[in-house]
């Protein structure tokens, strides 16, 4: 579905400024959940696993209906790009975006090994390139680089924003997560409630 809703973003290459539509996947992925834990429940669970179930030798549109549905999503995928702009299916509807964020999200918990984006502040240039190329429409120069906070939950690491930076401000690694930096105004309050408490036990 990304590479569809790519390929159609050519035709319309609109920004989505719109942020709210971000929720809708975010507010039906639970039914959808409850729907499908339901219907295991009322079929009496699991009795076998069928990764190639209705299947023709690998190729999921077996049937006529198969292809239909098919047909369908990949309509409703260019509509929206066409109507709504970069990426709107990935916004508003995919229903395997949720369980990336999730997963995004502990990993950054965990600090576990992956892919990240890498910012270096100091080599922006403030071009707007990164966020002009950003496929998921995410303002990559104000809200990531500027800040240097390249995690974000509709980020799908593409690097798109990558091979349009001039000066090479953004780079991508897979490297474990670094430790938390305390900030500067952080740092200082914790060091005056040292010396403070040093004081007290002076006197």
């Amino acid at each position: 579905m990304g590479g569809i809703a790519e390929a159609t973003s050519k035709l319309r290459d609109k920004r989505i400024r719109r942020r709210g539509i971000d929720w809708i996947k975010l507010t039906y992925w639970p039914l959808w959940l409850a729907l499908i834990f339901l219907t295991v429940v009322r079929a009496g669970g699991f009795k076998q696993v069928d990764f190639l179930y209705q299947t023709w030798h690998g190729i999921s549109v077996s049937c006529l209906g198969s292809a239909l549905l098919a047909l369908i999503i990949v309509a409703i995928v260019v509509a929206l790009t066409l109507i709504v702009g970069r990426r709107a299916f990935c916004h508003s509807l995919c229903w395997i975006s949720p369980f990336m964020i999730i997963g995004t999200w502990i990993r950054e918990r965990l600090r576990l090994p992956g892919l990240r984006l890498r910012a270096a502040p100091e080599k922006c240039v403030s071009c707007g390139a990164c966020t002009s190329a950003c496929p998921m429409s995410l303002d990559v120069q104000e809200t990531m680089v500027a800040p240097n906070k390249m995690t974000k939950r509709e980020c799908v690491l593409c690097a798109t924003c990558v091979d349009a930076c001039p000066t090479e401000a953004i780079t991508i690694h897979f490297e474990a997560a670094r430790p938390r930096r305390i900030s500067e105004d952080r740092r200082n309050t914790r060091l005056q409630h040292r010396a403070d408490g040093e004081d007290s036990r002076e006197d």
